[in-house]
């Protein structure tokens, strides 16, 4: 059984010691019947001296009383009944709040070096490949901005478009001129944030455009952008892996935390029957 269960409960236990402070040693502050409001129990960003702290107080203060008023109004009217089934949905509330915290810390602390495998990822995406169909267009491709008085300029668009070794090496060494560049062709981006990208001062170019040419050269007044389209995926067509894999490792995780709060649950009762703090009665 993990230890840990039970070191987060002692830790909990010893944090929750100052509950028991008396109140006879704080000061009220207000009351309504015979509830008080202590000055403990305003927050404490409220409590520095100044118009709007003082503001903020009396309102929490107002806000406070009229909901002590209130409650005791509605135990009041309300039926009791009623009330036994709202106090009964409070407490499974609160369960289901302290146990939801309690299991989730444990299964944080179990997943602290867990990471999905390259294979998981690649099994679950071919098991599940009809679930990765495209909603958009994707792109693969590079791209620099840069100003029309650059030294070189015709040379820095031929090596751009060619792209061997030697011509990656010459653009890296002049990459500090430009004004925006990225050379990883090697990235699924959306059509949509490629427009954005371009398009953002003015009308430059359409998606049917982007759609049909691989090579661009989009001058304004100031700067030429060049791109260079090196692949595409369409609407509806199969996802490629390297773009839904975090959707995929998020898929997994959850699965993996499903899993262990299965586990945990098991190992609770195993460990309480074990030591005789749970038993079924025939």
């Amino acid at each position: 059984m993990n230890k840990s269960i039970y070191i987060l409960v002692a830790f909990t236990l010893l944090q929750s010691c100052d509950f028991f402070t008396s109140s006879e040693e704080l000061k009220p502050v207000a009351k309504v019947g015979n509830t008080y409001l202590y000055e403990n129990d305003l927050p404490r960003e409220m409590l520095d001296q100044n118009t709007d702290s003082l503001l903020q107080v009396n309102k929490f203060i107002d806000d406070w009383a009229l909901r002590e008023i209130l409650i005791k109004k509605a135990t009041y009217n309300i039926p009791t009944a009623e009330q036994e089934k709202f106090d009964q949905l409070i407490q499974n509330y609160k369960y289901e709040l302290y146990i939801k915290a309690y299991k989730d810390a444990l299964i944080a602390e179990r997943l602290k070096n867990y990471a999905p495998s390259q294979d998981e990822i690649k099994q679950y995406y071919e098991k599940h490949h009809e679930n990765f169909r495209l909603n958009e267009n994707l792109l693969q491709l590079r791209y620099i901005d840069l100003s029309k008085t650059l030294y070189n300029l015709n040379e820095i668009k031929e090596k751009f478009f060619s792209f061997n070794q030697d011509d990656i090496l010459f653009l890296e060494q002049r990459s500090l001129e430009f004004r925006n560049y990225s050379f990883n062709d090697s990235v699924w981006v959306k059509e949509l944030d490629v427009l954005k990208q371009i398009n953002h001062k003015a009308k430059r170019i359409n998606s049917n455009e982007l759609a049909l040419q691989n090579k661009f050269e989009i001058e304004d007044s100031l700067g030429l952008i060049l791109i260079q389209v090196v692949a595409r995926k369409k609407l509806k067509e199969q996802a490629p892996i390297s773009y839904v894999k975090p959707t995929i490792e998020q898929i997994l995780l959850n699965k993996k935390k499903i899993e262990l709060g299965k586990k945990i649950d098991k190992e609770v009762i195993e460990y309480a029957i074990e030591n005789n703090e749970y038993k079924k009665f025939d």
